[in-house]
């Protein structure tokens, strides 16, 4: 809004033409100011989302690329009917005993805080654990690591979330090729924004 003065509003009143353009050309430069002032804004969100999306698209591309191989070095002991754990040297077969061993090996292991033992081998990837906070934390390492939740009450469930997340691998790395792809498409809306004058 233009706030106007006495001298103003007289002159409007008494219809002289170049004070009318005066207070509508007044009016246009405060909406035009506040337009730069929105554009402004928008440009240095702009820019900060582009440093962000920068980050997050060569983080989504290591991610990538280790996912790819970790399903070329995957072999196939976590479905039901293949199913083969390695614990401290013994093979197992069965879930519910591999399980056990698991557990077993984790507790015995895992005792420094942060510090992650290997405890076995699964499906071409590496056993891991620590504990964390006075939890117990696993991870199957390739050349991604893949959390799992240590379950000491139920080491039977473990084993089976563990072959659901190696048998899921390929769902994962879709799910990661498509927000790469979404990354990418707002990377180039945000360097086209900057862009605008």
């Amino acid at each position: 809004d233009v706030t106007l003065s006495a001298a103003e509003v007289k002159a409007l009143a008494s219809g002289n033409p170049m004070i009318k353009e005066s207070v509508e050309l007044a009016d246009e430069l405060q909406k035009l100011n506040g337009l730069k002032r929105t554009h402004d804004s928008a440009v240095i969100r702009a820019r900060t989302n582009l440093q962000n999306d920068i980050k997050v698209i060569a983080s989504l591309e290591m991610s990538i690329e280790a996912r790819k191989e970790d399903l070329k070095k995957r072999t196939d002991t976590y479905s039901e009917e293949k199913f083969s754990m390695q614990i401290g040297g013994k093979t197992f077969s069965d879930r519910k005993d591999a399980g056990e061993a698991l557990l077993s090996a984790i507790l015995s292991k895992a005792k420094t805080e942060n510090e992650y033992a290997q405890v076995g081998s699964f499906a071409g990837f590496q056993i891991l654990a620590a504990k964390s906070q006075g939890e117990y934390e696993g991870v199957l390492r390739g050349s991604f690591r893949y959390g799992f939740k240590v379950h000491i009450n139920n080491p039977t469930l473990m084993t089976g979330q563990m072959a659901k997340k190696i048998a899921c691998l390929e769902s994962e790395l879709k799910a990661q090729e498509e927000l790469l792809a979404q990354t990418i498409a707002d990377k180039a809306a945000q360097e086209k924004l900057i862009a605008q004058p």
